[in-house]
């Protein structure tokens, strides 16, 4: 259940490093983004990236998109789902497809419904503040519970990239999943 002492905002180049530490002990070695791509992305779309803080100002969670054109499907759109890839060869702020690139909610705060909180937030302000037409992201095969949230929230499976994510017990296929607004 989530609790009202908490505050969704805008992250800053300031929770880079609370930021990295729930990409640490969210993710494997083998996917991890790094730091430079966080800052990255809070440079070129801050507007884009929200965090859940906490007591004593802790982050607890967060969430980064960018802005992309909306193009059909086709082995180019694809390409666009590497991992650490150069956001300023994607983003663009006229763009109308919000892609999520990455969420994470600190253990102690999951299955609380934060995620599915923060996740909405960013999308309602991004439909509002930029009149976004639809919302893509990519999740691992053996993610159930990420994938029970995007599926709840009206997400389809749209293509899968075979080995996508490189995990510490092997080798999963990265399932995008689109929602159309």
């Amino acid at each position: 259940m989530v609790k009202d002492d908490i505050i969704i905002r805008n992250a800053s180049i300031e929770d880079i490093d609370q930021i990295m530490n729930l990409e640490i002990n969210s993710f494997d070695t083998g996917i991890r983004e790094v730091k430079k791509t966080y800052a990255d992305r809070l440079k070129i779309f801050e507007d884009g990236c929200l965090v859940i803080e906490g007591k004593n100002k802790n982050i607890i969670g967060f969430v980064t998109s960018e802005l992309w054109d909306v193009i059909k499907e086709n082995k180019d759109y694809y390409k666009k789902f590497d991992l650490n890839h150069d956001v300023s060869k994607v983003h663009t702020d006229e763009g109308k497809e919000l892609y999520i690139s990455s969420i994470a909610i600190s253990k102690d705060y999951q299955h609380k419904g934060y995620g599915n909180l923060i996740f909405n937030k960013l999308i309602d302000k991004m439909i509002l503040k930029y009149g976004i037409e639809a919302v893509s992201l990519i999740v691992s095969e053996n993610w159930a519970s990420a994938r029970k949230l995007y599926n709840r929230n009206g997400f389809s499976e749209i293509y899968r990239i075979e080995e996508f994510f490189n995990c510490n017990d092997g080798k999963f296929n990265g399932i995008i999943m689109k929602k159309e607004l």
